[in-house]
Parts: C-alpha cells; structure tokens; sequence
C-alpha cells in the first residue's frame, strides 16, 4: 500500500504537503540577509572609508570605544576643521597658524 502512494505521489504535479517555518527560522533566516546586504553596502560605500580601514566586517554586537577617538578617526566634533566646515568658525589651531585637523 505506501508503495502505491509513494507512486501515485511522484505523478503529482504540486506537493499539496505543506510544512510550517517557525518564527525563529524565518527571524534568523532574515537576520542573515540583512547582515549580508549591509556587509555589501559598507564594502561598496564610498563613505566613512576612515572607520572601514579599522573595522572592515559589520557586526550586531556592540563596539566600545572612546568618545575622543571615535571623534578624532571619523574627523567629527570638536576639532577645527570640523566646526570650520559646520559651522563657519575659523580652522587654525589656539596655538598658532597650524590648521587644526585631523592627520594619517
């Protein structure tokens, strides 16, 4: 008898057996498409090539870092040149007519 069902069964067109995705299945399988689609947006980006050059591969564990350097490698914050481009404040240094920025 189940060798005629199994027979009877590869002449069907359509699987008429349908199996459930758990949500854990469907929320991990998202989960790495998502990882994927922004490992190839900040692979391709030309933006923040600073950071990149430091950490290359994206990740939804959380980095800690300093404040000051996370300021200093992005080129944001309080640095001259930064506010001179934001905020149209003069970029030479408290110190002398050296330009404050960042340098590498």
């Amino acid at each position: 008898m189940a060798d005629c069902y199994a027979k009877q069964a590869t002449k069907r067109e359509f699987i008429d057996i349908q199996t459930k995705l758990t949500p854990k299945y469907i929320k991990n399988l998202l989960k790495q498409v998502i990882i994927r689609n922004w490992q190839l947006e900040w692979t391709t980006s030309p933006k923040g090539r600073e950071v990149f050059a430091i950490c290359r591969t994206v990740s939804t564990k959380r980095l800690h870092g300093n404040f000051f350097i996370n300021q200093i490698i992005t080129g944001h914050g309080a640095l001259a040149s930064y506010q001179e481009r934001f905020f149209n404040k003069t970029n030479s240094c408290s110190c002398g007519p050296v330009i404050e920025d960042r340098t590498f």
